[in-house]
């Protein structure tokens, strides 16, 4: 599934766009499973599992280090950085749009927006359209 997300600043607007890639067990991931044993709180996905491959990225600053994407060794493709499980479409759209939201305040303040990011991805969009003006579209 395709999902496009813009957000909006009062300066400029971003696209951002990916994939929803569906897997049912640990051999179908386009992520290496390394990769959440390392990471997520939960280990390796098991069960139905989201990932999300990005598939344009123009906006994309060379040389910015804080910008959470994870270049798949599995599939050399890029990948929203997200460890924990997304179980359905619908969380991993929610999580697309914190992720998009939180990447837009990372371009425009320079600053890794997971530090401004307690796990609740409501108050999260609330607090980045409250307090910086970044929203979605």
């Amino acid at each position: 599934m395709e999902i496009r997300i813009t957000v909006a600043t009062p300066n400029k607007k971003i696209e951002f766009h990916c994939v929803a890639h569906q897997s049912t067990r640990k051999e179908d991931l386009l992520i290496e499973p390394e990769f959440y044993a390392r990471f997520a709180t939960t280990g390796v996905p098991k069960g139905d599992h989201f990932e999300l491959e990005l598939t344009e990225t123009p906006w994309l600053p060379q040389g910015l280090n804080s910008i959470h994407i994870h270049l798949s060794t599995y599939s050399n493709r890029n990948f929203v950085c997200w460890p924990n499980e997304m179980p359905t479409i619908e969380m991993a759209v929610e999580v697309f749009r914190v992720w998009c939201v939180g990447t837009t305040y990372t371009l425009i303040h320079g600053k890794d927006f997971v530090s401004l990011f307690d796990g609740d991805l409501s108050k999260f969009l609330r607090t980045m359209e409250q307090t910086y003006k970044i929203r979605i579209e």
